[in-house]
């Protein structure tokens, strides 16, 4: 009998960044004996679909790659959030006057309310026999400037604020080790969901570069990229405490 020199049905593939991609398909059989019959080539429908089925699987690997990347991306390694700084109301390095430098968060409804505020400041003022302190904000957004009260009260520890107008929340200032400088962490829980903001003030409106390294640092600690940043424009000028109209709420 004439031997037989057979090629097995094969599908030939490429490899395109990590993506399995089927070329082509096709059965080949070469024969000297007329009388040796030829097999029929695999279908075309079925090498299709093991690749469509491989490129599918494939592409949900990478997205989820990527996003595990990203994830890592946005929360560095080792990455620790600062110890909160225990507060004495008695100190004027609390009270006064406070710019505010920067802000992120992760609350939707945040960055839209407060997205176009041009510049802003509070005064605190403790109230020391009652352990707490009254913060007033003011900012301006377009040509108007508001402004609202809210009574904090520190915790016996002196770490934690916390007010009954808004029992979801709970904040904290973290211990940059810089004078002049407040960083205030924020954590508040909403439908079951907890939410971080961190505000940075300065006694001047301008922020230093150290100041600006541990806030990005630490934005990033509490999970959020750094274009979660706010940066205000302080284009026009600060508000006028006699000319500003009160707000419902402020934060």
């Amino acid at each position: 009998m004439a031997s037989v020199q057979e090629n097995t049905s094969s599908c030939d593939e490429v490899r395109n960044t990590g993506l399995l991609l089927g070329k082509h398909c096709a059965s080949t059989q070469i024969a000297t004996d007329a009388k040796v019959p030829i097999k029929s080539p695999v279908p075309l429908t079925l090498c299709s679909s093991f690749t469509t089925r491989t490129m599918a699987a494939s592409t949900v690997l990478v997205f989820v790659a990527i996003n595990l990347i990203q994830s890592f991306a946005a929360t560095p390694p080792n990455c620790k959030m600062l110890q909160p700084k225990k507060i004495d109301l008695k100190s004027t390095t609390f009270s006064g006057k406070w710019h505010l430098l920067r802000w992120a968060t992760q609350y939707k409804p945040y960055r839209e309310e407060f997205g176009q505020v041009d510049n802003a400041f509070l005064v605190n003022s403790p109230v020391v026999e009652k352990n707490k302190t009254l913060m007033k904000g003011y900012m301006r957004i377009g040509d108007k400037c508001i402004s609202e009260m809210e009574a904090y009260d520190l915790s016996r520890n002196g770490v934690d604020f916390t007010s009954e107008a808004m029992p979801f929340m709970v904040f904290r200032i973290l211990d940059t080790k810089i004078q002049n400088s407040l960083l205030f962490y924020i954590e508040e829980k909403r439908e079951g969901k907890m939410y971080h903001t961190l505000s940075l003030y300065g006694r001047k409106p301008i922020a230093m570069e150290n100041e600006l390294k541990i806030f990005e640092e630490q934005v990033q600690c509490a999970g959020m990229k750094t274009d979660r940043i706010i940066v205000l424009p302080q284009l026009k000028d600060e508000c006028n405490p006699e000319d500003t109209v009160e707000a419902l709420k402020l934060i």
